[in-house]
């Protein structure tokens, strides 16, 4: 029986300091892979879906949701070059989403670029926000996260225009959201 529990700690303890496979090379802390991957297992697709979850609000009632207590280690201990690292070629999208807000709080003028470079990024997330989500492209959330939260990180009113300018001129613009913001579309107005 000690040879069990003995099994059971050291293969835990392993566990803790390797992570599972969800593609967190070139990273050297294990709390940042264990923090990315308890994410990837948290956010992971429900049932038949094949499209990960992402919560777009921090809080929801009063307590802080689990996915952004591990991004806070993330922020914690990731360099910057890290952080672009991870926004940029992790495998998990939610991973993409949460690395962007923490480099977005790093250098937005920076992230912004590359949301704008990015912009045609069909990649879908499901977002939830208080508790219910929706099937988003990833462009689309990113979109909607600096626009609207533009005072929260410091997003300077020029790069809120160019924005604007890669939305209207997006390929896939009637996927993103923002988009009819800007146009002033209003779904009430749909002839049947």
């Amino acid at each position: 029986m000690n040879i069990i529990k003995l099994f059971g700690i050291t293969f835990l303890a392993f566990y803790i300091t390797t992570g599972c496979t969800t593609d967190s090379s070139g990273l050297s802390n294990p709390i940042v892979k264990n923090s990315i991957d308890s994410i990837c297992e948290l956010l992971k697709p429900r049932r038949d879906s094949k499209v990960e979850r992402v919560y777009i609000d921090e809080y929801y009632l009063s307590e802080k949701r689990e996915q952004w207590i591990y991004s806070d280690s993330i922020e914690k201990y990731c360099t910057k070059e890290e952080i672009i690292q991870l926004a940029k070629e992790h495998k998990s999208r939610a991973i993409n989403y949460i690395a962007f807000t923490l480099w977005l709080k790093k250098d937005p003028h920076e992230a912004v670029s590359y949301l704008i470079e990015d912009i045609n990024n069909n990649d879908t997330l499901c977002a939830v926000k208080l508790d219910q989500g929706l099937p988003e492209s990833l462009s689309s959330i990113r979109v909607n996260l600096v626009q609207r939260n533009r005072a929260r990180y410091n997003v300077s009113i020029e790069d809120s225009i160019r924005i604007d300018k890669a939305v209207l001129s997006a390929k896939n613009r009637k996927a993103i959201w923002y988009y009819y913001v800007l146009t002033g579309y209003h779904f009430d107005d749909v002839a049947e």
